[in-house]
């Protein structure tokens, strides 16, 4: 029933036409659309998730494989740190940094 209303209503037409997947999810009434939009948002963070995810496995797998006997999990959770980061350091700003830390002579 929920979904024959859903296709019914105007205002969500509209909604559906002028934003994204989880926009028009998130402006669907709670109260009136309660299961349908509950299985949506779960649906949509499902692949999200999956999303996020999928390079940090990659990673994992790429880097125990390669260095498997002299890791441990310290080591591993720093390199998933640092291999999946999107920070990307220029040279310049590494270079600015080492010269604050150093003492002055």
């Amino acid at each position: 029933m929920e979904i024959i209303e859903l296709l019914e209503d105007e205002r969500l037409k509209s909604v559906q036409k002028t934003e994204g997947t989880l926009t028009f999810w998130k402006s669907v009434p709670k109260d009136k659309y309660r299961n349908i939009r509950s299985a949506a948002l779960k649906l949509i963070s499902m692949f999200a998730l999956t999303y996020l995810c999928e390079p940090v496995f990659s990673t994992l797998k790429h880097v125990k494989s390669k260095h498997q006997s002299i890791l441990t999990d310290s080591h591993l959770r720093e390199l998933l740190c640092v291999s999946t980061t999107e920070h990307k350091p220029t040279s310049r700003e590494l270079l600015k940094a080492k010269i604050a830390r150093s003492p002055s002579k």
